[in-house]
């Protein structure tokens, strides 16, 4: 992981108050819990040597009720648009829902954010 990467999750973990894993929940996994993944999308090169970068984040809520893995989502997105006022990186939510998942009985509310960054 680099280090936007674990500023993001470090980030997320706090927004949400639950653990965060990268890429899959383990079987063993507490609930609630967020799945956090980042796609590398565009790096360009600007006129002056410097990059800049756009990469797509998409997290999965997992919890035992509907309206909790909403409410984590939620915190999440309200969190985001701090970071967005804040801090160097731009940030924009572009999707979210919510669904339950009848193969592992569990509720999962899906968002993703689209990142402006320095390039990597």
């Amino acid at each position: 992981m680099n280090v936007l990467d674990q500023t993001l999750v470090l980030y997320i973990q706090a927004a949400a108050g639950v653990q965060v894993y990268i890429s899959a929940i383990p079987e063993d996994r507490t609930l609630p819990a967020v799945v956090y993944q980042r796609n590398q999308e565009v790096v360009s090169t600007l006129h002056d040597g410097a990059q800049t970068g756009r990469s797509t984040v998409r997290l999965d809520i997992w919890a035992a009720t509907l309206s909790e893995a909403a409410q984590i989502a939620e915190r999440i997105g309200q969190r985001m648009r701090i970071w967005n006022t804040y801090v160097g990186q731009t940030i924009r939510q572009e999707t979210s829902n919510v669904a339950y998942e009848p193969n592992v009985n569990l509720h999962r509310a899906s968002t993703s954010f689209l990142v402006f960054h320095k390039g990597e």
